[in-house]
């Protein structure tokens, strides 16, 4: 691809093409639906999204060479004996299936303290490989936020020439292949030479053998009496619940092996339940399989982990959520009623026949016009179990009143039945301490779609502005924001784009302002910053002193053009 790196021929400087731009886009080489896919002292470069052969069923690359930033990788390759620069920290945006296999390769990280191959965490396989860098002080982990059911193996890997484990840090998501019979899937040696056995992991059903090998293993298989051919990569667990109830129900657990490129395979299997989790959890068998069976008998739900493994050296494991017994809702013994202090910080106080137990209530503000609740608009809500006790008033609450509703709840119940505790009075003025300043994390914010322009309120809607009608897509009212845990690249929590074209829009009441300033911390959920999935029209406006009725303002845009 030579949109933005050119091409030299050293060897025939007629072919020589300079590159088209000076800005940098996306290669994509070659985007396939084909099989048996197999290329041999390539050099496949262009960095960003070069994706080689990605989508291929079957990919061998022998002697190759690749530059590599975000999601570069073929996720279903075979590689051997290539060498790779990897200039930003996850190659791969996932593998498939039984993953990717790196064998006698060479990795070249540059400029990076960290070095992660994938970003959603999924299988590979490093044997025989070699990692270089200017530190031998370089972290080398498998994803940077690894699920406890990720499980990946190595065999014999350095950094500048010394031995290393990956993800070092948390030893429990790599599988070392030492003395192990499953490595004879990746290399054996037979005739005083070491083999990279391709042919058994790309073989499949039809006995493709790319490197013509087949007689080779089977000599080795039947003078060396092992199984090189048909042995097992890849051991996964699956649960038939992400969370279940003691006493209540039992989580149904499947257990599968496949050979290289998702081929069953039988293999027995070895259950493991370290002591820690075994207060929350045991296995059941019978005649309808393996079952979880919860025995949590503690006050909040655990994360409980079972582990499988199997002779030949295959590692699994599967979390599950362990609720203790679900107990009645509990009851108010003081019914909900509002106080408020002279700074307007309002509170809903009551009390429940909970003793002992955490509250974990429900509770949803809204503003109402008048005594009796009606017309009433969420303004804030509570979220994980948090009870949003407070809600301090803004100049947009003056006139209203402030009604909070709570659902009872405690840390081993369901919710109750509901009740509703309203203001005695309206906002007031004197009551507002910062009538000119709006501040929020939108913890507590009410995402629901809201599609109304009301002087005092946020609009959540969605809109597709009419400078993408070249892009198909269209917006859904179901799909605006929500409030979540990061995805990729961001850490925490806040509030998250949950369709194209959502929209959020804040509409004060009547007045004259001017100097407004906006400070807002954002946190991409594309590692590199670039904030969008792909370069297919999307951006983001910020809008400052925006008028939602003419749809006038200043506007900060920020999009991606490669």
């Amino acid at each position: 691809n030579y949109c933005n790196v050119d091409l030299v021929y050293p060897l025939d400087e007629s072919k020589n093409r300079a590159k088209r731009m000076t800005a940098i886009t996306q290669a994509q080489l070659v985007i396939c639906q084909s099989d048996k896919v197999f290329a041999k002292n390539c050099s496949f470069i262009s960095r960003v999204n070069s994706c080689p052969f990605v989508g291929a069923k079957r990919a061998v690359f022998v002697d190759c060479h690749f530059e590599c930033t975000d999601d570069a990788l073929c996720g279903h390759g075979i590689y051997l004996g290539c060498d790779l620069d990897f200039y930003s920290s996850k190659p791969f945006w996932s593998t498939h299936g039984t993953g990717a296999a790196f064998m006698d390769c060479d990795f070249n990280i540059i400029s990076q303290k960290e070095q992660f191959l994938t970003k959603v965490g999924s299988p590979v396989a490093l044997i025989d490989c070699r990692f270089t860098h200017p530190s031998d002080d370089l972290i080398l982990e498998w994803t940077k936020y690894p699920k406890p059911s990720l499980r990946c193996y190595q065999y014999n890997l350095t950094l500048n020439g010394k031995p290393v484990l990956f993800h070092a840090g948390k030893p429990e998501h790599t599988v070392q292949l030492e003395g192990k019979e499953a490595l004879n899937a990746y290399r054996f040696e037979y005739e005083g030479k070491t083999h990279y056995n391709v042919y058994a992991l790309a073989r499949r059903h039809d006995d493709w053998d790319p490197l013509n090998q087949k007689g080779l293993v089977k000599a080795a298989e039947k003078a060396l009496n092992e199984n090189f051919d048909n042995q097992a990569t890849m051991l996964r667990l699956r649960s038939s619940a992400n969370s279940i109830e003691s006493g209540r129900e039992k989580a149904k657990i499947a257990v599968e092996a496949f050979r290289f490129y998702d081929i069953p395979v039988q293999e027995e299997v070895i259950w493991n339940i370290e002591p820690k989790y075994r207060h929350l959890g045991r296995l059941v068998k019978n005649q309808e399989g393996v079952f979880v069976e919860g025995i949590n008998q503690g006050e909040k739900a655990e994360l409980f982990l079972l582990q499988a493994s199997t002779k030949s050296g295959l590692q699994a494991a599967v979390q599950i959520e362990i609720k203790p017994k679900t107990l009645p809702a509990p009851t108010f013994s003081t019914t909900p009623y509002i106080s408020v202090d002279s700074k307007g910080n309002f509170k809903v106080n009551y009390q429940l026949h909970n003793p002992g137990r955490a509250d974990q209530s429900a509770i949803t503000w809204y503003r109402c016009s008048d005594a009796q609740g009606n017309n009433a608009i969420p303004v804030a809500v509570s979220r994980f179990d948090q009870p949003e006790y407070s809600y301090t008033a803004g100049k947009d609450d003056i006139g209203y009143y402030l009604m909070a509703e709570v659902s009872p709840k405690n840390i081993r119940s369901e919710y109750g039945a509901s009740q509703k505790a309203i203001s005695k009075a309206a906002v007031t003025a004197n009551q507002i301490s910062k009538p000119y300043a709006i501040s929020t994390d939108f913890r507590t914010f009410p995402c629901q779609y809201q599609g109304e322009i009301k002087e005092g309120f946020w609009t959540v809607d969605t809109y597709k502005p009419a400078d993408t009608h070249e892009y198909n897509w269209a917006t859904q009212t179901s799909k605006t924001w929500y409030y979540g845990s990061s995805q990729d690249g961001a850490v925490g929590y806040g509030l998250l784009q949950d369709g194209k074209g959502a929209r959020l829009l804040y509409t004060p009441v009547a007045g004259n302002y001017q100097d407004m300033s906006i400070a807002l911390w954002v946190d991409p959920c594309k590692t590199a910053g670039h904030g969008f999935g792909s370069a297919t029209g999307p951006y983001k406006d910020i809008f400052n002193t925006y008028d939602t009725k003419t749809l006038s303002c200043f506007c900060l845009r920020i999009i991606r053009t490669t």
